[in-house]
């Protein structure tokens, strides 16, 4: 194979996080990061001022110039320094935003890398000395089904009609993405082509064919369903009926305010909020005074979450009968990915009870082993999808390597 990429990377262009898997072929190990979904637009005036922390990590204090001059910062750093004007649905900025989240990834990997990828100096940008040199990326998309429609849009604003290389600044960095077919790879996948992909690994040909399969995507903002019979899809729907929906019930039904609490911290309050009242009972800190009124909002947050997640799943339930049909009760297998699937572990597994129900693509021991994960962690399953794209890649350019680190993760779970 004449491309041989010096970075390989996955991103999971989700609405709630970024995520993002990697690797550096020379360095061997795969990495995971993520980037909150926040954007907000910077004034000339407000970069000036702006200046690399020493101490967060790149993707948490992230701010670029595009190549049109506009500034953003993006992630953690909208989110909470510049919380105001701060979009975390990409309302605004939607054209922008999938190009603008990988450069960001990019420019956090180079600046957390930069060691590793010291020889190619800002990518080989204007002002570099002759022996710098072009970073070849390998670079894979997923993005929610709804969004797949705007994937040629996305292609241009990296590629674009004639390549030409991408100049932009990351956190006072100078970096020049070359997007000539020699430096730069792109695929852009629908969510759920990852778990299909691992499945398709597991099963030959003629299982696969012989399945009635479905894959479950449970994010922020849709719940995606995609029916494979015969070995092709025959049916995807993927209504809004993601975890917002949980939170949005819960706002209404409550007296948090979700204009001064960070969008990430109140869905993760309330995600965990069951197990944790702690969780529920900080979103009131600096908002009541009396400790008697704290214990008593805390008792009646809790009973409106437990409220919330049975009225979200009999929604979603319901949908899921719907969709499927007759089809609910010849399912041979159903993959299930998504942040918010892990919270409705049982209610999945008895409403596909005659289904093998397939958690974290089969390989939650390896996931969880390479990211330092523990293995009830709903981490896991946001990152199957990426994962999954990410071993297909990764194997196309180093069998040798993936069937080391195959057969450690299989010696190290026996």
């Amino acid at each position: 194979m004449d491309f041989q990429p010096d970075l390989i990377v996955v991103l999971d262009l989700g609405k709630s996080r970024l995520k993002i898997i990697y690797q550096i072929p020379t360095q061997g190990k795969v990495k995971a990061l993520f980037i909150e979904p926040g954007i907000a637009e910077l004034s000339s005036e407000e970069v000036r001022h702006l200046q690399p922390s020493r101490t967060a990590a790149p993707e948490d204090d992230a701010w670029l110039i595009l190549p049109n001059n506009q500034a953003m910062a993006v992630g953690f750093l909208a989110e909470t320094r510049f919380a105001p004007r701060c979009d975390t649905k990409e309302a605004k900025y939607k054209i922008v935003s999938g190009a603008l989240r990988y450069l960001t990834a990019i420019g956090a990997i180079a600046q957390r890398e930069k060691e590793a990828l010291a020889d190619y100096k800002g990518f080989a940008s204007i002002g570099t000395d002759n022996t710098a040199k072009y970073l070849r990326i390998h670079t894979t998309l997923l993005l929610p089904y709804l969004e797949m429609p705007n994937a040629s849009s996305l292609r241009s604003e990296l590629t674009g009609i004639a390549p030409q290389p991408i100049q932009f600044n990351f956190r006072g960095q100078d970096y020049t993405h070359l997007s000539v077919p020699d430096y730069f790879k792109l695929n852009i996948l629908a969510e759920g082509a990852g778990q299909l992909t691992l499945r398709g690994t597991q099963l030959s040909e003629s299982e696969f064919s012989q399945k009635n399969i479905l894959v479950l995507v449970m994010g922020q903002y849709n719940v995606t369903a995609m029916l494979y019979q015969r070995g092709q899809c025959v049916k995807i729907e993927s209504p809004a009926l993601g975890f917002h929906n949980l939170v949005s019930f819960v706002l209404e039904k409550t007296a948090l305010d979700a204009s001064i609490i960070r969008h990430n911290q109140l869905t993760e309050a309330i995600y965990y909020g069951r197990d944790d009242r702690r969780l529920l009972q900080a979103l009131l800190i600096g908002k009541v005074e009396k400790e008697e009124h704290i214990q008593q909002l805390t008792k009646e947050m809790v009973c409106v979450v437990e409220e919330a997640f049975k009225t979200y799943w009999n929604s979603t339930a319901n949908w899921l009968k719907t969709m499927l049909g007759p089809n609910l009760v010849t399912l041979d297998e159903v993959l299930v990915g998504g942040g918010a699937s892990v919270a409705f572990k049982e209610e999945i597994e008895k409403l596909f009870v005659s289904a093998k129900v397939i958690w974290g693509g089969g390989i939650k021991r390896e996931i969880a082993q390479t990211f330092g994960l523990k293995l009830n962690d709903p981490t896991i399953n946001r990152l199957v999808d990426a994962y999954g794209v990410f071993k297909r890649v990764s194997q196309t350019y180093q069998p040798g390597i993936n069937k080391v680190t195959a057969n450690s993760a299989k010696n190290s779970s026996s």
